[in-house]
């Protein structure tokens, strides 16, 4: 039988804690608050320690969904691959659009890092080697994080904070990601929902969302993987973005999965164990 106990987390509220001889698990920990009174939301994440003192290397994992659909569980399946290799991980909700437009989304991944870092020690985990993993709208979302806290042109509005450049992703993994919005046809209404109207209506939003447009050399190091057959996200938008980055002198991988489309290509194991064996090299001392 696993024992249980209460730990206090941040904002006063009460996290389940599971023990077993495979490490912790922390339990809808409140890493964030939005708005107040009753139309308040609380943003929560799911904590997994492997086993041992620490201090580990951590993943922050953040599920896809259009931006629209979605919680922390859908990264589940990675994460037992995470800590059986020594990582803590944190699994995070964030706002979903049509209700929370962008940035909605990447304020809550912004926030997740930062409390992350600032709350590192009572997890047992190492401040300086955190790396962010998400697969399509996650992968957007985690991928936006490295590279808009690299670039000095980010409107502060995306991260809803003028300390974007307090903490860093020491790594990034990034599956079937959506890469570029500003070649979408300026009337098509397909993201409206997430990004409030048209390319024509709001041209500044459609590229301030798309990692594309901040390539650097400064980027952290980056590993695309991606199904070959995926017709939701082509792999074109990606492929040209990881061979800038490279020409920019960022550190990148892309690991092509043959005959798997978009959700295949998302539960593909062997390409969650080669984008761990990139993150060992750059987060395990």
């Amino acid at each position: 039988m696993i024992p249980v106990r209460l730990m206090v987390v941040q904002f006063g509220l009460l996290g389940l804690a599971l023990e077993s001889s495979a490490g912790q698990r922390y339990q809808d920990v409140v890493y964030a608050r939005r708005g107040d009174g009753a139309d308040a939301i609380e943003l929560v994440a799911d904590i997994e320690l492997p086993p041992g003192e620490g201090p580990f290397p951590a993943v922050i994992c953040v599920h896809g969904g259009a931006w629209r659909l979605g919680n922390k569980q859908h990264m589940s399946h990675v994460v037992p691959q995470l800590i059986a290799r020594g990582y803590a991980t944190m699994s995070i909700n964030y706002r979903l659009a049509p209700a929370h437009p962008f940035p909605a989304q990447q304020q809550d991944c912004h926030e997740a890092l930062r409390w992350l870092y600032h709350n590192a020690a009572r997890y047992k985990i190492d401040p300086e080697r955190i790396a962010g993993l998400g697969y399509s709208a996650g992968g957007q979302m985690v991928l936006l994080e490295a590279l808009a806290a690299v670039d000095e042109e980010t409107p502060s509005w995306v991260n809803d904070t003028e300390q974007r450049c307090e903490v860093r992703f020491r790594a990034v993994v990034a599956g079937g990601t959506p890469c570029d919005f500003r070649s979408l046809p300026l009337d098509t209404r397909a993201l409206a929902y997430w990004l409030g109207g048209t390319r024509r209506e709001f041209p500044e939003r459609y590229r301030v969302a798309s990692p594309a447009a901040f390539i650097s050399g400064d980027a952290p190091p980056i590993y695309f993987f991606h199904g070959q057959q995926d017709v939701m996200v082509p792999r074109t938008g990606m492929l040209d973005m990881a061979e800038r980055l490279r020409q920019a002198g960022t550190e990148v991988h892309v690991d092509l999965i043959p005959d798997h489309g978009h959700i295949t290509a998302f539960f593909h194991r062997p390409a969650y164990q080669a984008a761990i064996d990139f993150l060992d090299r750059y987060l395990q001392e």
